[in-house]
């Protein structure tokens, strides 16, 4: 079973990573209208960096929540065979 935990994780920093991207390549434009072209091509490369962290950030997630769903689904068929169990030693 598949805590809470890295849903929260994974969940929480989404946004973060999503504006961080957003704010980094704000920033590239700038610098790069402004002509300062070494760090605009920093923030380019911290840009890339964060959006890769993004996309492992949303595979994880997807991931995680596929897995959690079939844990649950394996657990709701468990209960389910336990309680058919139980009523047919009831009607026994």
């Amino acid at each position: 079973m598949i805590t809470r935990t890295p849903l929260r994780i994974l969940s929480f920093t989404l946004p973060l990573l999503v504006v961080t991207f957003a704010a980094l390549l704000a920033a590239t434009a700038l610098f790069d209208s402004v002509g300062d072209a070494s760090a605009a091509q920093t923030l380019r490369s911290c840009a890339v960096a964060t959006g890769l962290g993004l996309l492992v950030n949303v595979v994880l997630l997807v991931g995680t929540l596929g897995l959690r769903a079939v844990a649950e689904d394996e657990q709701d068929a468990a209960r389910r065979a336990v309680q058919r169990r139980r009523r047919r030693n009831r009607g026994a």
